[in-house]
């Protein structure tokens, strides 16, 4: 009885987190073969819905530490540069019960300003939200979506 309740009143949070700070973007689901490129699902259609991005800062290195054992692994320095270091993990949340079916690592989620991301892990908190950390692919080409709008146009007459 309790559970309940309080899984209630954290969907209910969810929705109103999610209508302050979400923004729309599109999920795109693919299909993965072994050994090619994952490519859009024939059987599920995309959707738009609205998610919390974050960019989490995970690591940042001072441009002047000095030594080696003051450098995370990986990470060196040449010379006299003074450039930081910083890298990040961009995510995006979404509400459980908005989403139509499960999302999975492949998928691809566009912004509103066109930028693409591919899902390579999904965390589900048990209550109301779905994690999940992606990777930046970038924007389409303006040639590609040239090319796109006008086969589009052509397949319309």
């Amino acid at each position: 009885m309790y559970s309940s309740f309080f899984r209630r009143a954290a969907q209910d949070c969810a929705v109103a987190a999610n209508l302050i700070a979400g923004e729309p973007v599109t999920v795109t689901p693919t299909s993965v073969v072994p050994n090619f490129q994952a490519a859009p699902s024939k059987a599920l259609k995309p959707f738009t819905i609205l998610a919390d991005y974050t960019d989490f800062p995970l690591t940042a290195v001072s441009p002047w530490a000095q030594g080696r054992n003051k450098m995370p692994q990986g990470v060196s320095r040449q010379g006299n540069d003074t450039k930081g270091v910083i890298s990040s993990q961009p995510a995006f949340t979404f509400t459980q019960r908005d989403l139509p079916f499960p999302i999975r690592q492949k998928y691809q989620i566009t912004n509103c300003l066109g930028e693409i991301f591919e899902v390579v892990d999904v965390r589900y908190d048990g209550y109301a939200f779905t994690r999940c950390e992606v990777v930046r692919l970038g924007k389409p080409s303006t040639e590609n979506r040239i090319i796109e709008a006008t086969e589009a146009a052509k397949a319309s007459w």
